[in-house]
């Protein structure tokens, strides 16, 4: 079921990425927060239709794993830009998100693109509940 809503996860990061590629080409405003609060119920409501409400908690992270990535690739695909494109080269850009800026940050210190700190991060968090959701369901947990 994790898986399903993986994929449902994608083909949703895939619509917001194009409908969001379309805003920016129109020079019209993206408002992060209510996007975000879309993603955050949308999100949490299936998983917890799916598991219940307190499994839905870790459900709902792996599903934000999954959709970040995907999204991002999207979006910048859809803008013809480079897949690994993360926004301005600062790392103090205003309008930016903590978690960019957190990225930014450890990519200076680790001497890598910012987005591949994104995509370790991300990943692990998908990858991390899929174990999570496996061991649930061997009864192991």
């Amino acid at each position: 079921m994790l898986s399903v809503l993986y994929l449902a996860t994608s083909a949703g990061a895939f619509v917001s990425a194009w409908w969001q590629a379309r805003l920016i080409q129109a020079n019209k405003p993206i408002h992060h927060g209510r996007w975000l609060a879309a993603y955050a119920a949308l999100g949490y409501g299936m998983a917890a239709w799916s598991f219940g409400p307190w499994w839905a908690l870790p459900a709902a992270l792996g599903m934000a794993g999954v959709f970040s990535p995907v999204f991002r690739l999207f979006l910048n695909a859809a803008r013809w830009l480079p897949l690994d494109y993360m926004g301005p080269t600062t790392a103090t850009a205003k309008g930016r998100s903590r978690y960019d800026l957190f990225c930014w940050r450890m990519a200076l210190r680790l001497r890598t693109n910012p987005a591949m700190v994104a995509l370790a991060m991300e990943g692990s968090a998908a990858i991390g509940v899929a174990i999570l959701f496996a061991l649930r369901s061997a009864s192991l947990f």
